[in-house]
């Protein structure tokens, strides 16, 4: 019975010690837990700053259905859609990927389970879709935006980034990146091709 009791102090007391460590583990099982199954197929990344649009444009791609509202950080965890894009001959299955929370601020403002999603979603992104809003009505500065845009050409060297506006029924730009409206559906399709496009050139590299 002693020996029993020293047993449960011993164990009781490297508990305490690690208390902190057991904690995180269980905040990222929690975290973990909400994320949606994801397959491994071509793969979509939406990246930018929140109510820029990241949701919005996940609706207008793929039959996925995440939560719209005009304020930040609406959506609380990763919502995966899928999109058939064809050409003349044959058609791709893509999975489209939004990650609010994790890509849409600087690297030194996100916590370490957050790194941790993004270090895995780094593994999985085969084109990242970073959206810009000229108009600003999302409430940050296309400086700031397109400073978080070279953040994350850093973070995924290996990815094919597509800048796209969105917002063009608001303000339209005389930049040459790609002008869509998840509002009018304006340069849906045009995406979708060059989606495709980008995909089959990465293909062909490998």
């Amino acid at each position: 019975m002693q020996k029993q009791q020293e047993i449960y102090g011993r164990i009781s007391s490297v508990v305490k010690q690690i208390n902190k460590e057991l904690l995180f583990l269980a905040e990222a099982q929690n975290i973990l837990k909400k994320f949606p199954e994801v397959h491994d197929i071509p793969t979509i990344v939406i990246a930018g700053y929140p109510n820029v649009g990241k949701s919005s444009l996940l609706r207008c791609l793929s039959s996925a259905k995440p939560q719209i509202a005009q304020y930040p950080f609406t959506t609380k965890a990763i919502h995966v859609g899928h999109i058939e894009v064809k050409d003349k001959y044959i058609s791709k299955r893509f999975q489209i990927i939004d990650t609010p929370g994790l890509l849409d601020r600087p690297i030194s403002k996100k916590n370490d389970i957050e790194k941790q999603a993004i270090a895995a979603i780094k593994h999985l992104a085969d084109i990242i879709v970073f959206i810009l809003d000229p108009s600003e009505t999302s409430g940050y500065s296309l400086t700031e935006q397109k400073h978080l845009l070279t953040q994350t050409k850093k973070m995924f060297k290996n990815s094919k980034i597509l800048v796209i506006e969105n917002k063009v029924d608001q303000k339209r730009t005389k930049s040459k990146n790609l002008k869509i409206s998840c509002e009018t559906k304006e340069g849906i399709e045009k995406l979708l091709e060059k989606i495709y496009k980008n995909y089959n050139k990465k293909e062909e590299k490998q």
